[in-house]
């Protein structure tokens, strides 16, 4: 969420300046937003990941882009491991009390519970490498007494009260969860203390969308800035592109730390950035995305080739007016010069094969990229192995849950101190993953078309899901001979259930000839 806003000496610094740290994480994430934002995403990025021909025009350029689809494996793949992680729901620990039970349901203020924020909280992580969840609360004038208890303003009588769980509720007050992803952060702080690296300033962006004072058909843009250290909190705000920050408001922060909780599935690359958990599969499906846009061209010179004409002239009509030459269906074209010649350039079909064969050679690499987050770490392995592996959650899918799952424990852990307790319950998400999902996985992207029917085969094995001595090729000639005998394809997904545990569907049975009547057959 840039808006102008740029890194600079620290005497030019200004409260929307971004640090040359998360300019460089956004850098690293741009080719994984563009994935997310679809294939609209990618046409826009252009030449950063389709390069431009010498001489070649914008309209001409853009209509090379238009024409594939997009195989948005990166994408498919972060929303399945998602689906794996969050199929049962987050479960709160038996020292959960009523109060935490309560608040689990509406965690945001926006009235979604703590699975459905957790799973998009999640997604996020993978997709960027990491993610920032800030533990904020309903917006109150606190202080600490000499006692050491914490007291609330009352703005209508003008007294300090206790603050306790009597009066949150009375008051509708409670803590609630802010995902503050890596795009929109500014900076962040960290200094060891106590051994471990700990967030000392928090600085993040927001968009959103107000009334706007010129009309009351019309709204404006809005951007605010949200700035924590230790002791305090700031706010500034500012209207439209070319407004100016302004402070908003401003607190004391009464829990003496910035309760932000980092989220960090990807390769760490600085103290608070990192690598996205999958950039070798989204460059990967750049790579994909390119060879498409030249396929697809290549394709548009296989069905309309290029024609080469010779002493062929301009074509006299029968009212006496000439014309160019058009080639095109349902025309003739004739020549009184013995030397015309008309011919299609043609495209050579090795250079088609050698495309085609390269497209499905990525796909089946993202494929088992995505394959690969399901296996077990310490390599290659039987069929029961796999089974008792993935139930010891040694695969990195699994890994990524349960450092998920020590993210949201510290989540809940500035929750509790928003209510005055020493800390927080703990949380239990799910991380084991049978061979079943890989599986689901296999049969999610060959249904898609990401990868053929020999190559679901072949992963298949490599899965434990089909013996070492099953041979594809004779499985493709009994598939083929069956087509034959039957008049017609037994079907995809009827192989697909076979080897999923289900039924193949049964030909119908042909109807029984009728005889001819006995005087037909004498004659």
């Amino acid at each position: 969420m840039d808006i102008s806003a740029s890194a600079s000496s620290q005497v030019a610094a200004s409260v929307d300046t971004v640090s040359p740290e998360f300019l460089a994480q956004r850098q690293r994430m741009k080719i994984c937003a563009d994935l997310y934002a679809g294939a609209e995403g990618m046409r826009q990025a252009g030449v950063e990941y389709v390069e431009r021909g010498d001489g070649e025009s914008a309209k001409a350029y853009a209509t090379r882009l238009a024409r594939p689809a997009l195989l948005n494996s990166f994408k498919r793949t972060i929303e399945y491991m998602r689906g794996q992680v969050f199929q049962r729901n987050v479960s709160l620990g038996e020292d959960a009390g009523e109060a935490f039970e309560a608040w689990a349901e509406n965690v945001d203020h926006q009235g979604n519970n703590l699975t459905t924020w957790g799973a998009k909280t999640f997604e996020a992580g993978l997709r960027d490498g990491v993610v920032f969840v800030l533990a904020d609360y309903s917006r109150v004038q606190l202080r600490t007494a000499e006692s050491g208890a914490v007291e609330w303003l009352d703005e209508a009588t003008g007294e300090w009260r206790p603050k306790t769980q009597q009066a949150d509720a009375e008051q509708g007050w409670s803590p609630y969860l802010v995902r503050v992803e890596a795009g929109d952060v500014l900076d962040v702080w960290t200094e060891t203390q106590d051994g471990r690296d700990t967030v000392t300033h928090f600085r993040y962006m927001e968009h959103g969308l107000e009334p706007s004072p010129l009309s009351v058909w019309s709204r404006q843009d809005v951007w605010r800035i949200h700035a924590w250290w230790a002791d305090r909190w700031q706010k500034y705000v500012k209207h439209g592109v070319s407004g100016q920050w302004e402070l908003e408001t401003e607190g004391p922060n009464q829990l003496g730390i910035v309760p932000v909780t980092v989220f960090m599935p990807g390769e760490q690359a600085g103290p608070s950035s990192a690598r996205p958990a999958l950039a070798d599969l989204a460059d990967l499906n750049r790579r994909h995305w390119a060879a498409s846009c030249g396929h697809c061209e290549l394709m548009e010179y296989v069905r309309r080739p290029v024609w080469f004409g010779r002493a062929i002239g301009r074509i006299r009509n029968p009212d006496g007016t000439e014309s160019d030459v058009v080639v095109g269906a349902g025309r003739m074209i004739s020549a009184e010069d013995p030397q015309a010649d008309l011919k299609s350039v043609g495209v050579d079909s090795a250079a088609v094969t050698a495309s085609a064969q390269e497209l499905e050679s990525l796909k089946n690499e993202m494929a088992m990229y995505g394959l690969q987050l399901l296996q077990p770490k310490n390599g290659k392995q039987t069929a029961t192995e796999v089974d008792r592996s993935a139930s010891e959650n040694n695969c990195t899918l699994a890994a990524w849950a349960l450092k998920f799952q020590d993210a949201l424990e510290n989540c809940l852990h500035d929750v509790a101190l928003w209510w005055g307790m020493d800390d927080g319950p703990s949380c239990s998400v799910n991380n084991v993953f049978s061979r079943q999902a890989k599986d689901d996985y296999l049969l999610e992207m060959y249904r898609a078309g990401a990868v053929s029917l020999e190559s679901y085969l072949s992963l298949l094995k490599q899965t434990g899901t089909l013996p070492d001595d099953f041979d594809i090729e004779a499985e493709a000639e009994k598939t083929a001979r069956s087509t034959m005998m039957n008049g017609a394809s037994t079907g995809i997904a009827s192989l697909a259930s076979m080897l999923n545990g289900g039924k193949p569907k049964e030909p119908e049975p042909e109807e029984p000839k009728q005889s001819a009547p006995q005087e037909e057959q004498e004659a």
